[in-house]
């Protein structure tokens, strides 16, 4: 099986729960429970955990992730596609599988391993759309990064 990579694309729990207007205690307990829960199902399916953060934001994600296994790397970019773009290209630099998803996102293992499952087979793409209109999990080709 090839290497399987999922990336956590978020703030630091606190700022996630600040930037989305909601309770500042509860809301860092959700979204660090939400963290908590993606890197459960990363270990489930196999896949390596990057977490990818603006940079004033690692402090907060060790706080969050104690005794978890993941690597933290800084969004690089000006806007939100050039920082998906830089995180998905450095998570495929290894080779390999690499699933996106958001860190106001509720974890699925079985999700995240039919995404894999997926794209290890022939799909081109995997997404899974999110209730606001836009995204919650993606996956695709390195060819197609850009």
């Amino acid at each position: 099986m090839a290497a399987r990579v999922l990336v956590l694309f978020a703030r630091q729990p606190g700022c996630e729960a600040r930037d989305k207007g909601l309770p500042a205690a509860s809301g860092e307990r959700l979204f660090a429970a939400f963290a908590r829960g993606w890197a459960d199902a990363a270990m489930r399916c196999g896949a390596r955990l990057i977490v990818a953060t603006p940079d004033g934001d690692r402090s907060g994600w060790r706080r969050a992730l104690p005794g978890a296994r993941f690597d933290i790397i800084e969004q690089r970019g000006s806007s939100l596609g050039s920082r998906l773009r830089f995180a998905a290209r450095y998570a495929a630099s290894g080779g390999g599988c690499v699933v996106i998803v958001g860190g106001d996102v509720a974890p699925s293992a079985p999700s995240l391993a039919a995404a894999f499952e997926l794209r290890e087979g022939s799909a081109e793409a995997v997404l899974a759309p999110a209730r606001d209109g836009g995204v919650s999990l993606v996956s695709l080709r390195e060819e197609d990064l850009d």
